[in-house]
């Protein structure tokens, strides 16, 4: 597997280099990690890295891989199982609508009386259509 640097120069990554990288990196899958990196260098030639700085660069890249919970190929759906929520913390309870029921039959109260105060002041004003303005 080769990695392009600048200049056109190209890193090889050994079977060697393969194995010693998923000894320091466990639980990474270096291989495709490798060839994400080819790709983005291929990708970004503005960015690609010189002969000196290609193993800090592959270093870096692997550790960001660790750290971000990247696996190696297996089980894929058991480890990443779809979010199921509790049954029970998605049911609306009596009690939970019938306070609901009550908080809106305040709402309700509050508007009417609030409007009804709208309109006996508006209709001195002039405006005497008892809506709230939206």
């Amino acid at each position: 597997m080769k990695i392009l640097m600048k200049g056109g120069a190209e890193h090889e990554i050994t079977p060697i280099d393969l194995r010693m990288l998923q000894e320091s990196f466990p639980g990474v899958d270096v291989s495709a990690e490798c060839r994400a990196m080819a790709a983005w260098c291929k990708a970004n030639p503005g960015r690609r890295k010189t002969p000196r700085g290609i193993h800090r660069f592959i270093n870096s890249w692997l550790l960001r891989a660790k750290e971000s919970g990247s696996r190696p190929k297996g089980n894929f759906a058991a480890a990443h199982r779809p979010f199921a929520p509790d049954e029970d913390l998605c049911k609306t309870s009596a009690e939970d609508k019938r306070l609901g029921e009550l908080q809106l039959a305040r709402m309700q109260a509050m508007i009417e009386a609030r409007n009804g105060k709208r309109t006996e002041s508006a209709g001195e004003q002039g405006r005497g259509d008892g809506e709230l303005p939206l």
